[in-house]
């Protein structure tokens, strides 16, 4: 297993007997489960230990639009460091996942008073943003099918689905999700994925 950026253990070794007692939380959910809504007053912050989850929100239509995906040792939740930004999210299983929770106000002082949990917080937020730039570019960029491939390779860190099964995250995501994250329409990613599945290296992508 590869080693995690940000885990329960690295911050219990930082909290204070009393903090971890008090705020470390673990949480089990279903694959399909709803972390939080848009609608919630989160000011929570999630470390995902293990599994993988989508990030989105919703189109003014009410469909569901995916823009990221969290891997094991990252987090997500409410950071709260825009001022008048309104968080409005959702954050979705894809497999059955493990979390810890802990109040944004109180991760954020430990990594004001911690340098080693600072340096891992801030390696996973630079991990993240150069996802998102990678994404911008193929999407202005590439072809269709370069994105996509891309997209595959971004995703390609196994989790488990089962006690010893172990799948890319990429095969989790639906045509929707990677016609989201691509820029692409599902019809365009279906015919996409229906080429790669005849080469030597197939990638499955499940429908929508």
């Amino acid at each position: 297993m590869e080693r995690l950026l940000l885990s329960e253990l690295l911050l219990r070794e930082h909290m204070s007997k009393e903090e971890y007692q008090k705020y470390g939380k673990k949480l089990i959910f279903s694959r399909g489960n709803l972390v939080y809504l848009p609608t919630d007053r989160l000011d929570t912050l999630f470390i995902l230990d293990r599994g993988a989850v989508k990030l989105g929100s919703y189109s003014p239509q009410g469909a569901e639009v995916t823009y990221d995906i969290v891997c094991p040792g990252e987090f997500f939740g409410n950071l709260q460091y825009l001022p008048n930004n309104i968080f409005s999210e959702f954050a979705k299983t894809l497999t059955t996942t493990e979390v810890y929770s802990y109040p944004t106000l109180l991760v954020k002082e430990i990594i004001r008073r911690d340098e080693d949990v600072a340096d891992r917080f801030h390696e996973v937020m630079v991990r993240r943003w150069c996802r998102a730039e990678s994404k911008l570019f193929a999407n202005a960029s590439l072809s269709p099918e370069e994105r996509v491939r891309q997209l595959i390779r971004q995703y390609s860190q196994k989790v488990p689905i089962k006690e010893k099964k172990l799948i890319p995250i990429s095969e989790l995501l639906t045509q929707k999700d990677i016609a989201d994250l691509t820029g692409l329409t599902r019809q365009t990613v279906a015919h996409i994925t229906k080429r790669l599945l005849k080469k030597p290296t197939p990638s499955h992508v499940k429908a929508a």
